[in-house]
């Protein structure tokens, strides 16, 4: 049984009595530890080394009696977010609210409320592991994890245990950008196209708009895939010399040394990047209570585009298609499919597997073979192709992605 803060404070049979019980003080000291069946998850349910006094958060060791790491950290930290930069700090010196599963990035708690019981599988004889028993498999093969493990796991899937979202946020805040609401410009805001500039509330489909990749700087012109638009109730106004760039307190800008910032974040004198890499520094912002309508787009490839008279580098709407079927969240229901199906589909995180499902979408219908499937979501159909299926839902959002 875990605590909201995610610590494990009893281990139960699967008649529920209580074998083991604990309790740690904010930092995760334990003060009290009543064990007679072995366990090695304590504090915010991560690996505890007993002989060594240390915590395992697979980056890294924590040393809960120094409330700090004991080594650096890879990840060098934020300048506009100062307390990161000290490499040995933990959770931001803030352990009631966050804990740090990956060793780089502190994180609200899996749990938000009440408790989270675990139920043992029946040990033969007292000798199977307890990791066996929170998790259901075997910890080692990594099959069919916890709730909290397979959130975690993300780690050990990103090449380096490298942070998976662009600016070091963080394996939680990717998977939330993912999903996010689109957020948008005003109409009139200028778009560079392969045909000059072009209104946003113009663009479409097939569309091939300047794009820019972030993680090599090349520029090119790739294909609009997705229209979006929604009423907004409030507006920015970034002013960068005579020219003004209206848009929704979320919509990330590029900013020269710091990568992908929401407009509500950025600040004057900071460096805008435009379609020939000059900087341009903002003048002024606003923010004013207005209802308009706004709009926004997926670009192919690159997920970014060019505004404004100046060319200014912002990042496109992530027009998630994915079904949550059965699950709680559309990120619950993409993790699980990531999870089960990433693998076999080339997929090495849970962005780039939403992706390629999207993309396998919208061909599949052509030279595919379908069939109707039954399940949580009802009139699902299954397309496979090229040794590949997917499930659609009637409104055209994906319930599954997987090898056939």
């Amino acid at each position: 049984m875990k605590n909201g803060h995610g610590n494990v404070i009893e281990l139960r049979s699967a008649t529920r009595a209580v074998q083991n019980s604990y309790k740690y003080d904010i930092w995760g000291n334990t003060l009290q530890a009543i064990e007679p069946v072995s366990n090695p998850f304590r504090y915010s349910g991560e690996l505890w080394d007993n002989s060594a006094g240390l915590q395992y958060l697979r980056a890294r060791w924590y040393d809960p009696s120094l409330g700090r790491f004991i080594n650096e950290d890879t990840y060098k930290g934020e300048i506009n977010n100062p307390i990161t930069l000290n490499l040995y700090t933990y959770v931001y010196n803030n352990p009631l609210i966050y804990t740090d599963p990956s060793g780089h990035c502190g994180v609200k708690s899996w749990v938000d409320a009440g408790d989270c019981v675990v139920d043992f599988i029946p040990v033969v004889g007292g000798v199977k592991s307890v990791q066996e028993a929170v998790t259901g498999k075997n910890v080692v093969t990594g099959e069919k994890l916890s709730a909290t493990n397979r959130v975690v796991g993300l780690v050990g899937v990103i090449p380096g245990g490298k942070l998976a979202a662009k600016g070091g946020k963080g394996i939680v805040a990717g998977i939330k950008k993912l999903f996010k609401s689109c957020n948008c410009f005003t109409a009139g805001t200028k778009v560079q196209t392969d045909e000059g500039e072009k209104p946003i509330e113009e663009i479409a489909v097939g569309d091939r708009v300047l794009a820019k990749s972030d993680e090599t700087g090349e520029v090119a012109y790739k294909e609009v895939v997705g229209l979006f638009q929604k009423q907004a109730d409030e507006i920015y106004n970034v002013h960068v010399g005579d020219e003004v760039i209206e848009a929704t307190a979320e919509h990330p800008f590029w900013l020269d040394g710091k990568g992908w910032t929401e407009v509500k974040d950025l600040k004057v004198g900071d460096l805008l990047v435009s379609s020939d890499g000059s900087k341009l520094e903002i003048d002024k912002i606003e923010k004013e209570p207005r209802e308009a309508t706004v709009y926004n787009f997926e670009v192919a490839d690159f997920h970014s585009y060019f505004v404004s008279n100046l060319g200014i580098w912002v990042h496109n709407c992530n027009l998630t298609k994915w079904n949550k079927g059965s699950f709680d969240t559309l990120e619950n229901s993409a993790e699980y499919h990531f999870k089960k199906h990433g693998a076999s589909v080339g997929a090495e995180n849970l962005e780039q597997y939403v992706r390629k499902a999207e993309e396998f979408a919208r061909t599949v219908k052509k030279g595919s073979t379908k069939s109707p499937v039954s399940g949580a979501v009802e009139g699902t159909t299954r397309y496979k192709k090229n040794g590949k299926y997917i499930d659609i839902a009637p409104d055209g959002t994906i319930v599954s992605f997987g090898k056939t």
